[in-house]
């Protein structure tokens, strides 16, 4: 007997117990399905590091301009704090910013802001 897997459906479970999630996991894996998991969206935290992901594959940002950008997101850190955080110079975080807004058509922190979170609030 020959398994054939239709279109690609997409199943959402929520699972709070990491052990049973992995049992889970592992037996759809087993199955033949494509299996991610995702954070728990109850958490604020996790649901603006969604809209940071999905900024940064929408518009291409580099891992470090990600970086930067988690780091205003998620710390509201100044430039100069972020370059504290990573141990770079303030005129680095300034030229990812600079990428950053160009890359996201944003003209300053502000609206960079809400590209980010959108209708979220």
């Amino acid at each position: 007997m020959m398994l054939t897997l239709g279109p690609r459906t997409h199943i959402q479970l929520s699972i709070e117990d990491d052990e049973q999630a992995d049992r889970v996991m592992t037996l759809l894996d087993a199955l033949g399905y494509e299996v991610e998991r995702a954070p728990h969206f109850d958490s604020r935290q996790a649901r603006l590091q969604l809209r940071v992901d999905a900024i940064v594959e929408k518009d291409s940002l580099t891992p470090r301009e990600a970086e930067v950008l988690g780091l205003f997101v998620h710390g509201g850190l100044l430039n100069i704090e972020i370059a504290k955080e990573l141990g770079v110079e303030l005129s680095t975080v300034k030229w990812h910013m600079h990428n950053i807004f160009t890359k996201t058509d944003t003209k300053n922190r502000e609206a960079l802001l809400r590209a980010v979170i959108g209708d979220w609030f």
